[in-house]
């Protein structure tokens, strides 16, 4: 079987949260260090070639930022 044929489910968790009082668990952002370091993994995907056709993201707010940080880092691909 050639490598075009190999799937791979690459399973994320949000980078690090806030947890800002009075704000329901659905809509916490992310802290200063996630800001940070949610871009990394995105560099690490693309360092590492694995790069997603397809993603699935949380509609938390959370998971949105990560997911938005690391596309930019992947940029058109």
């Amino acid at each position: 079987m050639s490598d075009h044929h190999i799937k791979r489910l690459v399973i994320m968790r949000h980078a690090k949260a806030d947890w800002p009082t009075g704000v329901p668990d659905h809509d916490r952002p992310l802290e200063e260090r996630g800001h940070r370091e949610a871009p990394l993994a995105g560099k690490w995907l693309l360092k590492h070639g694995v790069v997603p056709d397809f993603i699935l993201c949380s509609s938390a707010l959370r998971t949105r930022q990560t997911c938005t940080w690391v596309c930019s880092e992947l940029g058109d691909k």
